[in-house]
């Protein structure tokens, strides 16, 4: 099982039995690692996941040089977007992550790399839903009400987004499991059910309400704010996600007169950290929800010297006639 869970890392066989014999450090031990899949490297210290993750760099570009690789100084306990899973087992509900390429539910109780506030309302709302006889939604039978919970955790602000998953609404005990989670958690700042009454391996529905609070929270990035809601794409690790960018910017030699296109924008993050540099950001992104949000980014911090086209952003750029100097992208996993 485990040899198919690390096959796309491309492991020598020397790599694959040194991970397989490892012992993980203290901080990064999982009793889930061999089932799970979701942190093939963990028994490794990060200094040496580093060192492999820079010579795969190494070979993809050809390249002799040295690497400058930005470690992360956290690298445990960091996740801003966690989420988590539920099931029927027999008489209990179990919640956890789903093993690699099937259908088994791996009941878990603690994951090294989500955030401890997720992890707490996680563990909580297995308790929560039985004193309510709230069941997880089966999706073979379309029975049941929770498949999912997604929870947010803004580092710089503490606001926390829960995100309840349900396959049917209303259901019985509804106002009484949301008003005991909001007893038992008071760090959180908003919740949003979101409907999801069909067989998917989708994590949302298309539909949903706010249950309670603004329906989103905020991020700060160097000195802006951004909001965030339930279907946002937002960098995972804040801190890294922040230095990145800075990089980014840094690397960029931007001046006062540029014309900057960030394609693929989603929310505008970087657009609008670079756009006290430049004369004008292009903002490119196909979806609607994550352009309106940028725009709403956009008049939060004041930015006026950025406009917003919802388009995707390699089309645009292939047909448009407006001039530019600089491109940013941070591009869709299938690429651009």
């Amino acid at each position: 099982m485990f040899e198919e869970i690390v096959t796309e890392l491309r492991l020598s066989p020397t790599e694959l039995e040194d991970i397989k014999t490892s012992k993980a450090p203290k901080e990064q031990y999982c009793p889930y690692f061999e089932v799970c899949g979701g942190c093939q490297l963990l028994t490794w210290p990060y200094d040496k996941q580093v060192e492999w993750k820079k010579n795969q760099l190494k070979e993809v570009f050809k390249s002799k040089e040295e690497i400058e690789f930005l470690s992360a100084e956290q690298a445990t306990l960091y996740r801003h977007k966690n989420s988590i899973s539920f099931k029927q087992h027999h008489t209990q509900i179990i919640a956890g992550f789903y093993k690699p390429k099937s259908h088994q539910l791996i009941n878990i109780n603690h994951c090294v790399i989500q955030h401890p506030v997720a992890e707490k309302i996680f563990l909580s709302l297995k308790d929560l839903m039985k004193k309510n006889r709230i069941e997880p939604f089966d999706e073979d039978r379309l029975t049941g009400v929770l498949r999912h919970a997604v929870v947010r955790v803004s580092k710089h602000t503490n606001q926390v987004l829960l995100t309840l998953v349900v396959g049917q609404t209303p259901y019985p005990g509804r106002k009484n499991f949301i008003a005991a989670i909001r007893k038992a958690h008071p760090e959180i700042t908003t919740i949003i059910e979101n409907h999801h009454p069909i067989k998917s391996s989708f994590l949302l529905g298309k539909k949903e309400d706010i249950v309670f609070g603004r329906g989103f929270i905020q991020e700060k990035m160097n000195d802006k704010l951004f909001s965030i809601q339930s279907r946002t794409f937002f960098q995972i690790h804040i801190d890294q996600a922040e230095r990145l960018f800075n990089e980014v910017i840094k690397y960029s030699d931007l001046k006062p007169t540029d014309i900057c296109i960030d394609a693929y924008a989603g929310v505008g993050v970087i657009g609008m950290l670079m756009s006290e540099k430049v004369k004008t950001v292009i903002s490119v992104e196909s979806n609607p929800d994550s352009v309106q949000l940028a725009k709403r980014n956009a008049e939060l911090n004041g930015i006026k010297n950025i406009q917003f086209v919802q388009k995707d952003a390699t089309e645009w750029i292939k047909n448009s006639t407006q001039p530019f100097d600089v491109v940013v992208m941070d591009t869709p996993r299938e690429g651009a």
